[in-house]
């Protein structure tokens, strides 16, 4: 990769990169924009009484895209929070819309459609948007960024490396129609680290992390 990477970091040299290893707290974009603030962090804490420095969204210039990736249950939700609620898609809150079930899983093709027309929509007019979802898989992050760089907008992955332990506990205290069953949740795990070693070539053009940098280094993400 050739983006660069801040102090202490672990260059991602493959795809299969062991949890303990990484301690990037920050892709460094190629091509920093003067007087932007690249730097800014707010510390979230969680019901569950974990925390985490997650970046500001508000210091984001307008019509960025923000999409999550990671597990279940790895605190993406909290990232998005601080975010009006319209600015925010999310494939749950899609399907309680057309199925009054939030974990109906037969409507997820609709949902999905509903998702891409709006941030078709947003990324057209300029709006920041925030994707809730694990997106862990390339082809779907591939849909969620075709309509941010087809307007040129400012795209962003916020990457959490949350420990699966704590994932599968957040999961459990889910209302049962929305828990995911626990080998879905280390499977999202598994892909995420892999993911991060892909986000700057599939177009993201900065990568924050959340998670294990937090513990590894006792800074922000």
């Amino acid at each position: 990769m050739s983006a660069a990477l801040s102090a202490g970091a672990t260059t991602f040299a493959t795809s299969s990169i062991h949890w303990e290893t990484i301690r990037v707290r920050r892709l460094q974009p190629r091509h920093p924009v003067p007087g932007r603030d690249h730097h800014r962090r707010r510390c979230r804490r969680y019901p569950d009484g974990g925390e985490a420095v997650i970046p500001d969204l508000s210091s984001f210039d307008a019509g960025t895209l923000v999409c999550a990736v990671g597990a279940a249950g790895s605190g993406k939700s909290t990232l998005f929070s601080t975010m009006p609620e319209s600015s925010i898609v999310c494939l749950d809150e899609l399907r309680l819309r057309l199925a009054d079930d939030a974990g109906n899983q037969r409507v997820t093709p609709q949902a999905v459609r509903m998702q891409n027309l709006i941030l078709r929509t947003r990324m057209e007019l300029g709006l920041t948007t925030g994707v809730d979802s694990t997106n862990v898989e390339e082809r779907v992050r591939a849909t969620v960024l075709k309509p941010a760089l087809a307007h040129g907008r400012r795209t962003v992955a916020v990457v959490f490396l949350t420990p699966l332990e704590t994932c599968l506990a957040r999961n459990a205290l889910r209302p049962a129609n929305t828990r995911v069953p626990d080998d879905r949740v280390a499977w999202q795990h598994r892909q995420t680290p892999r993911s991060a070693a892909r986000l700057r070539r599939e177009g993201f053009a900065e990568v924050y992390f959340v998670g294990v940098a937090d513990a590894a280094s006792g800074r922000g993400a």
